[in-house]
């Protein structure tokens, strides 16, 4: 059951490190508002710490990187819907991304 534990740490942390690097990449080039890289920054700290708990227990302290990351994906996800409708939409009969595969003749 220990092993179960150890790897389910190492899953997490893995999320945690995720989740910084997308909230910094998203921060740094302006398509996340500041508030939301802050908030993935702290709540990726927290869940990459939570795991050295077994070695000092102070680090019991970074357990509510958890649900702030839960927080994070729920505000990342209105952010992208919200806006998403505010892009305006492709004329009628365009096809995004096939411009860019063309070669010019």
């Amino acid at each position: 059951m220990r092993g179960f534990l150890m790897m389910d740490d190492v899953a997490t942390t893995l999320i945690g490190v995720g989740v910084g690097s997308f909230a910094v990449a998203g921060w740094r080039s302006g398509r996340l508002p500041r508030w939301l890289g802050v908030h993935g920054v702290v709540a990726a700290a927290l869940v990459v710490l939570m795991p050295l708990r077994y070695v000092a227990p102070a680090f019991a302290l970074a357990y509510p990187g958890a649900p702030l990351l839960v927080l994070w994906f729920v505000a990342l996800g209105a952010t992208l819907l919200w806006r998403g409708r505010a892009v305006e939409a492709p004329a009628a009969g365009a096809r995004p991304g096939l411009e860019a595969s063309r070669s010019p003749a």
